[in-house]
C-alpha cells in the first residue's frame, strides 16, 4: 500500500531566516488583531482538554498506552545527569507539551469543517495575509516591498505614513510588517530611510523564491504519474527499517506541519490525518489547496509544474509516521514560488498550532532575517525543523534553512546510498534520505514519483515524530543527536562529499529501537 511505499521529494527554495517568540497574529491591516495579536489560550484549559482526549486514545488502545508508558518511563530513567542544560531544556519542553493538552485545534478535521477539503479553516481569527502579486525581480527580491520588525509600541501607522509606505500584511505578535514601497527598491541600500529610522529594529528586502525542481534546465524535476496498482505494490527503501520502527512508535499524538504548496485533505492517504488549525497565508491567490491556477506565475513558460508537492511530501510523512496529525499550511504556490514574509507567517503559524515537527521541502541561497528569526523562535520552542538541502548539486552558495543552525538540513541519495546527482551537500546537514523516485500522494486521489531533496525531507521528519511519541520529553537537540547516531554510514564513493552529506543515511529501525 502506498502507506508504505517510497517517496520523493523536491525542495523548495524560499529564503529563511531566524528568531522571534510569542504566538503569532496574522493580521489584514486595520483588522482589530493587527495591534492587539491574538491572546494566548488558557494553558490550565489546554491541559484539560489534552488530558481528556489522552484518556479517550487509552481507552480505544490500552496495549499503545501500555507500550508509551513504559518508552516514556525508559526515557526518563535514562535521562543524561551530566547535562543540567539539557535537562532544564527538557522540563521546558514538557510544560509546553502539557500546556497544550487536547487542544481543539489539534484535533481530526471534520470534512464540514475544511474549505473544500483542503485542509485550512480560514474562519479561526487569522485573516488572510495581503499580498500584490509584484513578480520577484530577476535579482530575487520583490521590487517594491520591504520586511520590517519595528519596536514594541511603534504605531504601525504613523511608521508607514512617515515613509509614504502601504502595509501589504503583518504579524502582529512579532511586530513583523511587509510593506509597500513608492518606488522600486532595487539595492538594500536604498533602504537606508527605513533603516535609519529609530523605531525600526531592522529591515531588509522580502526575497521571492522558486522551487528548484521546478527550474527549468539541468535539474529540472518533475511529477511522473504512477497507477494504483504500482503504487500499491510499492514500498519504502527496506534500509530505512520502517516496519520495525512500528513495533515501537507510529507517530501517535505528534504533529507536523508542512509549509508547503498545500495538502489534498481528501486523498485517501492523508484522510484521517489532518488536524485542525492549517492555514493558506497566500489566501487572496486564486490557489487555496493543493491544486493548479491555470497560470504560469513565475514565467518560466510552465504552468503549475509544482501541484500536488505538498501532497507528496506529506504522504512521505504517512508513510514512515502513519498515526501523525498533518498540520496544512501553505505558502508556496501551485509553480512552488514563495517569498520570505509568508514562509515566516507559516512557521510562526506552525508555532502557534501546537506543532512538533516542522518540515520545509523548500529554500534559498539568501540567508533572510525574517526566515533565521522564525526558525529560532521555533528551535525555542521545543519544535524540530528539517530542512531540504537543494537541488544544484552544490555546497556554495549554502541553502537556507538547510544550514541554518536551529535548523536540521537533509540531503538526497538513491537507492545505493550515493549522494542523488542533483542533491547539494554542506558540512552542517544532519543527514540523507531517499530522494530519487519516491512514489506518494498526489492530489485528486492519484500517486507519483518524485525525486529531490524535498522527498527525502519528509522521511526524516516522519522519523522524529516517531522519537517524540516514544518520549515525548526529546529536546531538539537529543532529537537530531538520536538520528544522526543511527544514521547508516555512507560508503566514500566520492571523496569530494566527504563529511558533507551529513552522519550518513537515515536508518528509522535504528533510531526507535525500543530498548533505546
Amino acid at each position: 500500500m502506498i502507506a508504505r511505499s517510497a517517496q520523493c521529494l523536491l525542495s523548495v527554495w524560499v529564503a529563511v531566516t531566524g528568531f522571534a517568540t510569542g504566538a503569532p497574529a496574522v493580521a489584514v491591516p486595520g483588522s482589530p488583531d493587527q495591534r492587539s495579536g491574538i491572546a494566548a489560550p488558557n494553558n490550565d484549559d489546554r491541559r484539560e482538554r489534552r488530558a481528556e482526549r489522552k484518556n479517550d486514545r487509552q481507552r480505544a488502545d490500552g496495549k499503545k498506552d501500555d507500550r508509551r508508558a513504559k518508552s516514556t518511563k525508559d526515557g526518563r530513567d535514562g535521562k543524561n545527569e551530566r547535562d543540567k542544560a539539557a535537562d532544564e531544556d527538557r522540563d521546558r519542553l514538557q510544560e509546553r507539551r502539557e500546556s497544550r493538552q487536547d487542544d481543539p485545534r489539534l484535533s481530526a478535521l471534520d470534512e464540514d469543517d475544511a474549505d473544500d477539503a483542503d485542509g485550512f479553516d480560514d474562519d479561526d481569527g487569522f485573516p488572510p495575509l495581503i499580498d500584490d502579486d509584484d513578480d520577484a525581480t530577476t535579482d530575487g527580491f520583490r521590487a517594491q516591498q520591504a520586511i520590517v520588525r519595528l519596536k514594541p509600541g511603534t504605531n504601525i501607522d504613523n511608521y508607514a505614513d512617515r515613509h509614504d509606505a502601504d502595509v501589504a500584511a503583518a504579524i502582529p505578535a512579532q511586530n513583523l510588517y511587509l510593506l509597500d514601497l513608492p518606488g522600486a527598491v532595487t539595492d538594500p541600500v536604498r533602504l537606508g530611510p527605513l533603516r535609519n529610522d529609530a523605531r525600526t529594529v531592522w529591515v531588509e528586502l522580502n526575497y521571492g523564491h522558486q522551487a528548484p525542481e521546478g527550474r527549468p534546465g539541468r535539474f529540472f524535476l518533475s511529477a511522473t504519474p504512477v497507477s494504483p496498482q504500482e503504487a500499491a505494490a510499492a514500498e519504502p527503501p527496506a534500509a530505512l527499517g520502517i516496519a520495525d520502527a512500528w513495533s515501537c512508535a507510529t507517530g501517535d499524538g505528534a504533529v507536523v506541519a508542512v509549509l508547503d504548496t498545500g495538502i489534498d485533505a481528501a486523498h485517501p492517504e492523508l484522510a484521517g490525518r489532518i488536524v485542525a488549525g492549517g492555514r493558506n497565508v497566500l489566501a487572496n491567490r486564486p490557489n487555496t489547496s493543493d491544486v493548479g491556477n491555470g497560470i504560469d506565475d513565475d514565467g518560466d513558460g510552465l504552468v503549475d509544474e509544482m501541484t500536488g508537492h505538498g501532497t507528496h511530501v506529506a504522504g512521505i510523512i504517512a508513510q514512515v509516521a502513519p498515526d501523525a496529525g498533518l498540520l496544512p499550511i501553505k505558502v508556496l504556490d501551485s509553480d512552488g514560488v514563495g517569498d520570505a514574509f509568508y514562509v515566516a507567517a507559516g512557521i510562526y503559524r506552525a508555532i502557534d498550532r501546537g506543532a512538533d515537527v516542522i518540515n520545509l521541502s523548500l529554500g534559498s541561497t539568501h540567508d533572510a532575517l525574517v526566515i533565521a528569526e522564525a526558525v529560532r523562535a521555533a528551535h525555542d520552542a521545543g519544535i524540530v525543523v528539517f530542512a531540504a538541502a537543494g537541488n544544484a548539486d552544490r555546497d556554495l552558495p549554502p541553502e537556507y534553512p538547510a544550514t541554518d543552525r536551529h535548523a536540521f538540513g537533509v540531503a538526497a541519495t538513491d537507492a545505493n546510498d550515493v549522494k542523488s546527482g542533483y542533491s547539494n551537500y554542506h558540512a552542517r546537514l544532519l543527514l540523507s534520505a531517499p530522494g530519487n523516485d519516491v512514489i506518494s500522494a498526489f492530489p485528486g486521489g492519484g500517486y507519483a514519483a518524485w525525486s529531490g531533496t524535498s522527498m527525502a525531507t519528509p522521511w526524516v521528519a516522519g522519523a522524529a515524530a516517531l522519537l517524540l511519541e516514544m518520549n515525548p520529553n526529546r529536546t531538539v537537540n537529543q532529537v537530531g543527536t538520536r538520528l544522526a547516531a543511527t544514521a547508516d554510514p555512507i560508503p566514500n564513493h566520492d571523496p569530494r562529499y566527504d563529511g558533507l552529506l551529513g552522519a550518513g543515511r537515515l536508518d528509522v529501525g535504528a533510531a526507535t529501537a525500543c530498548s533505546d
